[in-house]
């Protein structure tokens, strides 16, 4: 299982998200109309063609998707929270629960 992500990392990917311009990104076509960069990057180059277009599309989504996922992990933490704090000891009379 992964290590918890610490507030400091999470307030640190944050930074670099807000530091960047809106998403998601245009993806931008060659010549030959296939994909070849998104939003600031106007070339981008993959080991194999075939690798090229889901890499920009990921990336060209980042800027949009790690913002959601932050904003997830923002409210689980909340709602595990409330969850835990929920949790109060029930009362014992005479052995049994009340």
């Amino acid at each position: 299982m992964p290590e918890p992500l610490s507030p400091e990392y999470l307030r640190q990917v944050q930074d670099r998200i807000m530091a960047t311009r809106p998403g998601p990104w245009p993806i931008a076509p060659d010549d030959a109309g296939l994909p070849a960069g998104f939003g600031p990057f106007s070339f981008v180059e993959a080991w194999q063609d075939d690798e090229r277009t889901p890499a920009i599309d990921f990336c060209s989504q980042a800027r949009t998707d790690i913002p959601r996922l932050l904003g997830e992990i923002a409210r689980l933490k909340t709602e595990l929270a409330l969850i835990q704090g929920a949790r109060v000891p029930r009362q014992t009379r005479g052995g049994e629960h009340l």
